[in-house]
């Protein structure tokens, strides 16, 4: 009698096991089945598009100190308004265009 108790209370065990797993793993295909989110917009915001384009020419008989222009223009292909923000980095590249030359050597500026 003592182990028909046994063998059922692992049968009980068994199942509850089972029942968990079975339930996880229906909720996982569930899951990952409906793992798309469609949102409207709500507040019918405008697409933003813009454009630009960089006008720089390089003279030939560059000096150290010489100032060459360089010019940026943005161009607005949208509907709404849009602001542009410019920054800009200097570095010099070697003749290959394959690494930065430093623009101080031993505490003086080699190019301004």
């Amino acid at each position: 009698m003592l182990r028909s108790k046994i063998h059922i209370k692992r049968k009980g065990a068994l199942f509850a096991v089972l029942s968990v797993f079975i339930l996880l793993a229906i909720g996982g295909v569930i899951a990952f089945g409906s793992d798309k989110s469609i949102f409207s917009n709500l507040f019918q915001l405008p697409t933003y598009t813009a454009e630009y384009k960089e006008e720089f020419v390089s003279p030939n008989d560059w000096k150290t100190c010489d100032e060459t222009p360089k010019t940026v223009i943005t161009t607005n292909k949208s509907n709404g308004k849009i602001k542009v923000r410019l920054s800009y980095e200097e570095y010099w590249r070697n003749k290959e265009n394959t690494a930065n030359l430093p623009l101080e050597k031993d505490g003086e500026t080699l190019a301004i």
